[in-house]
């Protein structure tokens, strides 16, 4: 089983096919995206925080799981947790 990614919309998202992980603002300056961007270019918002920090921080946690984790899934959380491997 490949890593795999739970958004907050609960759509599975492959970390084979991510390039980047990143943070920003919407359009609206009212919430932070931590968006994926995979190898067809493809943007996956997985998930959504209205402060910078909190985006910030659910970035750093996800880096530090897909750094750690041989195989697993991972679930972003809608209050900046998250929910280790299943």
């Amino acid at each position: 089983m490949a890593k795999s990614i739970i958004t907050q919309e609960r759509n599975l998202v492959n970390y084979a096919n991510i390039v980047t992980i990143t943070v920003e603002i919407s359009d609206d300056g009212d919430v932070y995206g931590l968006i994926a961007t995979d190898t067809g270019n493809s943007i996956h918002i997985l998930g959504t925080y209205p402060s910078e920090n909190m985006a910030v921080s659910a970035k750093n946690r996800l880096i530090d799981w897909l750094n750690s984790e041989a195989l697993g899934v991972y679930s972003v959380d809608e209050n900046g947790g998250d929910d280790y491997g299943e």
